[in-house]
Formats: C-alpha cells, structure tokens, sequence
C-alpha cells in the first residue's frame, strides 16, 4: 500500500478529498510484532503525507482475532500485539486522526478474523461520527 500511495496508483483524484480514512487489518500482526509493524505505519503515513499535503489521514484502531484454529497461547500474544498496536497508533500524532473502533470479540465472524455485519456496521459507525466532526 505504502508504494500505491508513493506512485498516487489508489485515486488519482485523493488530493482532491480534504479527508481519507483507512480501515487495515490485522493479519500482518501475526507475522511481525507491533512495534515494526507501528514502524511501517508511520512509514506509509509520511510517504501518505508526503504525496497527499492537503490531505487529512485518519487510521482506525484494529480489532482482536479469535482465530478457533491458533493456541490459546499464540492467541493470548496476537491480541496482546492487537492492544499494543492500537495503544501506539493512539500516540502518533504525526498530523494524523485516530478513529477509534473499540471491536470486541462478538464483532468477529466465525473465523475469529474477519468482522461480521455488526462488526461492519461499527465500523461504519465510527467511521461516520469521525467524518461528521470535521465538517
């Protein structure tokens, strides 16, 4: 994503929006640990910032996973990651908004990943209150 924002391959009409809001998951955060994947984020924030100036960007909290195929175990350190993760994206202040979710568990489909209608239609929601505070 970081290199779509850096080529202006995602719309070509985004410096045109006085807002962007960007929803990501958490998949990436069992393959590294939040810290680097917070280093990332501000990575794609300043290429962002960089590529959009008039543009304000605004990252939303991501929600746990219940994963019923993981350990317990390994389940109890990815959702440790999840709330370490959101602890510091609520800390960046690199010109950015925080939109956060507060996802709880019954937001999740089956799979313990993905949200489900509800979880979406939090999302949603939130995402809604974020926008009507900056007209």
């Amino acid at each position: 994503m970081t290199d779509m924002i850096q080529k202006n391959q995602i719309d070509k009409n985004l410096n045109q929006c006085s807002r962007v809001v960007m929803s990501i998951g958490t998949i990436d955060i069992m393959k590294m640990e939040s810290d680097l994947a917070i280093t990332d984020l501000k990575v794609l924030i300043d290429k962002f910032n960089t590529t959009n100036p008039n543009t304000k960007l605004a990252i939303c909290t991501i929600p746990p996973q219940y994963d019923p195929y993981l350990s317990p175990k390994l389940q109890q350190k990815i959702n440790e990651d999840v709330d370490d993760f959101n602890s510091k994206l609520q800390n960046l202040t690199n010109d950015i908004d925080i939109v956060d979710c507060n996802f709880t568990k019954s937001m999740l489909m089956a799979d313990g990943v993905h949200l489900n209608p509800g979880g979406t239609n939090n999302l949603s929601k939130k995402i809604d209150e974020y926008l009507k505070t900056c007209i």
